[in-house]
């Protein structure tokens, strides 16, 4: 259905996606869906055709480096090895400086991507 088990499980208030089992009825809202992100105000929304699902507020990049333009989702990952583009050092997940929260989805063959963070002050500011 163009969707993951996350968001079929939020739909249907279940706790957990591996609760789904075959032969349940489930609401299921099918893709493809798109994110508009608003660098002023900080703001990411999800659509799914014109219709706005849901708006998180968000950190953007440090320097104004939040990249502009349309991009497809190259790849969706859980913990991956991070590099920090500044310094060149390698963080793993389980190191205390891993910047990158729980999950990423890279759309740019640069390194740019959207990802969580472990940091939550940093919502609403360049970080």
């Amino acid at each position: 259905y163009k969707t993951s088990p996350g968001l079929i499980a939020r739909i249907n208030e279940l706790e957990n996606p591996d609760l789904i089992r075959k032969g349940q009825k489930l609401q299921v809202l099918q893709g493809p869906f798109r994110i508009l992100i608003n660098k002023g105000s900080k703001q990411l929304t999800v659509y799914k055709n014109e219709t706005s699902l849901r708006t998180y507020s968000i950190a953007t990049g440090k320097s104004d480096s939040t990249p502009e333009g349309s991009f497809k989702v190259r790849k969706k990952l859980i913990k991956p090895v991070w590099t920090d583009p500044y310094n060149r050092i390698v963080v793993s997940p389980d190191d205390p400086d891993y910047p990158l929260g729980s999950r990423w989805i890279e759309f740019a063959e640069n390194g740019y991507g959207i990802h969580g963070t472990n940091n939550p002050d940093s919502i609403g500011k360049e970080a």
